[in-house]
Protein backbone atom coordinates (compact mmCIF):
# COMPACT_ATOMS: atom_id res chain seq x y z
CA UNK A 1 0.00 0.00 0.00
CA UNK A 2 1.43 3.35 -0.92
CA UNK A 3 1.30 6.10 1.62
CA UNK A 4 0.01 9.55 0.69
CA UNK A 5 2.61 12.21 0.20
CA UNK A 6 2.06 15.00 2.66
CA UNK A 7 3.75 17.93 4.27
CA UNK A 8 3.73 16.10 7.57
CA UNK A 9 1.94 13.59 9.68
CA UNK A 10 0.19 13.62 13.02
CA UNK A 11 -0.83 10.79 15.32
CA UNK A 12 -4.39 11.28 16.51
CA UNK A 13 -5.00 10.26 20.11
CA UNK A 14 -8.32 8.73 21.11
CA UNK A 15 -8.81 11.53 23.66
CA UNK A 16 -8.91 14.04 20.80
CA UNK A 17 -11.52 11.99 18.96
CA UNK A 18 -13.64 11.56 22.10
CA UNK A 19 -13.47 15.28 22.83
CA UNK A 20 -14.64 16.17 19.35
CA UNK A 21 -17.25 13.45 19.01
CA UNK A 22 -18.82 13.94 22.42
CA UNK A 23 -18.56 17.73 22.17
CA UNK A 24 -16.55 18.17 25.35
CA UNK A 25 -15.64 21.69 26.42
CA UNK A 26 -12.26 21.46 24.67
CA UNK A 27 -13.69 20.09 21.42
CA UNK A 28 -13.45 23.37 19.45
CA UNK A 29 -9.71 23.49 20.15
CA UNK A 30 -9.25 19.85 19.16
CA UNK A 31 -11.35 20.28 16.01
CA UNK A 32 -9.43 23.42 15.05
CA UNK A 33 -6.14 21.56 15.41
CA UNK A 34 -7.36 18.81 13.08
CA UNK A 35 -8.67 21.42 10.65
CA UNK A 36 -5.29 23.18 10.66
CA UNK A 37 -3.44 19.92 9.94
CA UNK A 38 -5.92 19.12 7.16
CA UNK A 39 -5.42 22.54 5.57
CA UNK A 40 -1.66 21.94 5.59
CA UNK A 41 -2.12 18.59 3.85
CA UNK A 42 -0.86 16.51 6.75
CA UNK A 43 -1.68 12.81 6.99
CA UNK A 44 -3.47 11.41 10.06
CA UNK A 45 -2.36 8.17 11.70
CA UNK A 46 -3.49 6.20 14.74
CA UNK A 47 -2.90 2.71 16.10
CA UNK A 48 -5.75 0.24 15.76
CA UNK A 49 -6.56 0.50 19.46
CA UNK A 50 -7.86 4.03 18.88
CA UNK A 51 -11.24 2.55 17.89
CA UNK A 52 -11.60 0.47 21.06
CA UNK A 53 -10.39 3.31 23.29
CA UNK A 54 -12.80 5.84 21.80
CA UNK A 55 -15.74 3.43 21.88
CA UNK A 56 -14.99 2.49 25.49
CA UNK A 57 -15.00 6.12 26.63
CA UNK A 58 -18.12 7.00 24.62
CA UNK A 59 -19.93 3.97 26.05
CA UNK A 60 -18.83 4.99 29.54
CA UNK A 61 -20.18 8.50 28.93
CA UNK A 62 -23.50 6.98 27.85
CA UNK A 63 -23.71 4.71 30.87
CA UNK A 64 -22.84 7.45 33.37
CA UNK A 65 -25.30 9.90 31.81
CA UNK A 66 -22.71 12.31 30.43
CA UNK A 67 -24.14 11.56 26.98
CA UNK A 68 -27.78 10.98 26.15
CA UNK A 69 -28.66 8.11 23.82
CA UNK A 70 -29.13 10.61 20.99
CA UNK A 71 -25.81 12.35 21.72
CA UNK A 72 -24.12 8.94 21.84
CA UNK A 73 -25.51 8.06 18.39
CA UNK A 74 -24.31 11.41 17.03
CA UNK A 75 -20.88 10.82 18.59
CA UNK A 76 -20.62 7.44 16.86
CA UNK A 77 -21.47 9.02 13.50
CA UNK A 78 -18.75 11.65 14.05
CA UNK A 79 -16.28 8.99 15.16
CA UNK A 80 -16.87 7.01 11.97
CA UNK A 81 -16.42 10.15 9.89
CA UNK A 82 -13.09 10.95 11.54
CA UNK A 83 -11.84 7.37 11.41
CA UNK A 84 -12.45 7.30 7.65
CA UNK A 85 -9.47 9.63 7.12
CA UNK A 86 -7.13 8.19 9.76
CA UNK A 87 -4.58 5.69 8.50
CA UNK A 88 -2.91 2.84 10.38
CA UNK A 89 0.79 3.28 11.20
CA UNK A 90 2.83 2.69 8.01
CA UNK A 91 4.81 -0.17 9.59
CA UNK A 92 1.95 -1.55 11.69
CA UNK A 93 1.10 -1.15 15.35
CA UNK A 94 4.12 -3.22 16.38
CA UNK A 95 6.40 -0.48 15.09
CA UNK A 96 5.10 1.77 17.87
CA UNK A 97 6.37 -0.49 20.66
CA UNK A 98 9.90 0.90 21.00
CA UNK A 99 8.77 4.52 20.77
CA UNK A 100 6.06 3.98 23.39
CA UNK A 101 8.64 2.34 25.68
CA UNK A 102 11.04 5.26 25.15
CA UNK A 103 8.33 7.82 25.89
CA UNK A 104 7.40 5.96 29.07
CA UNK A 105 10.97 6.16 30.28
CA UNK A 106 11.32 9.83 29.28
CA UNK A 107 8.22 11.12 31.04
CA UNK A 108 8.58 8.94 34.11
CA UNK A 109 6.29 9.78 37.00
CA UNK A 110 4.34 12.42 35.09
CA UNK A 111 2.96 9.82 32.66
CA UNK A 112 -0.26 7.91 33.16
CA UNK A 113 0.40 4.58 34.94
CA UNK A 114 -0.06 2.61 31.75
CA UNK A 115 2.88 4.43 30.15
CA UNK A 116 5.25 5.17 33.02
CA UNK A 117 7.89 2.56 33.73
CA UNK A 118 9.66 4.43 36.53
CA UNK A 119 7.78 2.92 39.45
CA UNK A 120 7.53 -0.65 38.22
CA UNK A 121 8.97 -3.05 40.77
Amino acid sequence: MSQPSSAGAVVVDSNVLVSICSKETAHPTAQQALNDYTAKGWAFYAPGVVVAEALFVLCRKLSDGTLTALDYEKAIVLLKRHLAVILPPPNGDGALTQRAKDLGLEVGDSAPPIISCRNVR
